[in-house]
């Protein structure tokens, strides 16, 4: 049965090592991504309402058309409902649902259902609503977060790569003492001949290697006289 090979073993941990730091390292940029990403879309909500709040302050106090008046059209990822004092639909963009978010005045952030909202108070006790679809958040966080975790698997990879390419490096005086072993006599060559030790761990083992080929030398030397 073959001993285990250093290089082998090494190669081995790294590669363990190097999946689960990507893992923890990808799971903690998803995390913090993720919640940027929510901070980022909570602006977009909040700046959106300031936009349609222009839009809708000219509107009537008695209008009840229940849709916006510009017609059908794509919307950019939200929708929005006007509400009178008494928590009434006055107007809303086409996507959003034909019953109110709220009953009450709520200003602020809120989860209903499946839509995220940001309450705007407006004039004569009105309040405008401006939503987007859970769903499209954790899309979107998702995307991110998909993207960081890969990044960091990446980076990894790279890495073990690199530290495998070292390893392989630093053994290599370990296969080099051993073909010059492979050829030394110490009956015929000096202890010096296996040359300078190449690093600073291999010194002890040209000590002992030289003080056994002495030990031989002189064992030989008093065989033969």
């Amino acid at each position: 049965m073959e001993p285990p090979s250093i290089r082998a073993r090494l190669g081995r941990a790294l590669a363990l090592w190097s999946t689960l730091w990507g893992l923890a390292v990808g799971g903690a940029i998803w995390a913090a991504a993720t919640h940027e990403v929510n901070e980022l879309l909570d602006d977009t909500l909040r700046s959106s309402a300031g936009l349609i709040a222009g839009f809708v302050a000219s509107v009537p106090a008695e209008a009840t058309t229940g849709e916006d008046p510009t017609g059908p059209h794509e919307e950019a990822r939200f929708a929005w409902q006007l509400t009178d004092a008494q928590g009434e639909l006055l107007l809303r963009s086409h996507a959003a649902p034909a019953s109110p978010w709220r009953a009450d005045a709520y200003a602020g952030f809120s989860d209903e259902g499946p839509w995220r909202i940001y309450g705007t108070p407006m004039p004569r006790g009105r309040m405008l609503y401006v939503g987007q679809t859970r769903a499209e958040r954790r899309e979107a966080g998702a995307e991110v977060g998909i993207d960081a975790v890969l990044a960091a698997l990446a980076v990894g990879l790279l890495g073990q790569l690199w530290i495998r390419a070292r390893v392989r490096s630093e053994l290599h005086p370990l296969q080099d003492l051993s073909d010059r072993l492979a050829r030394w006599n110490p009956d015929a060559e000096p202890a010096s001949a296996l040359g300078p030790p190449t690093r600073l761990e291999l010194e002890r083992v040209h000590a002992s290697l030289e003080a056994l080929a002495s030990r031989l030398a002189a064992r030989m030397a008093s065989e033969r006289a």
